[in-house]
């Protein structure tokens, strides 16, 4: 089942991917970058890994994956620097 989901999320993915170039003035350059956001917004929000748990690759392969990998490093690197700041959640 879990295929499944890989292919459908991972496939509407591309298609909103393929809908923004067909639809919008975007340059594919512009919609990568708009991927990487997404990407990023999701684990910042922490729900990046919720939806890996139910999609798996259909979500970390695309360019999401990318911009996720991203803010997990640069999270990851402010809890070993114990920054004030992120423990009182400023």
């Amino acid at each position: 089942m879990i295929f499944l989901y890989a292919f459908l999320v991972g496939g509407a993915i591309c298609a909103i991917g393929q809908l923004l170039i067909l639809k919008t003035n975007l340059t594919p350059a512009r919609i990568l970058v708009c991927f990487v956001a997404l990407g990023v917004i999701l684990q910042g929000a922490m729900a990046y890994k919720y939806i890996y748990k139910f999609a798996g690759s259909g979500i970390s392969v695309p360019i999401t994956g990318f911009g996720a990998t991203l803010t997990k490093g640069a999270m990851d690197a402010v809890k070993e620097q114990k920054c004030p700041y992120y423990e009182r959640g400023i």
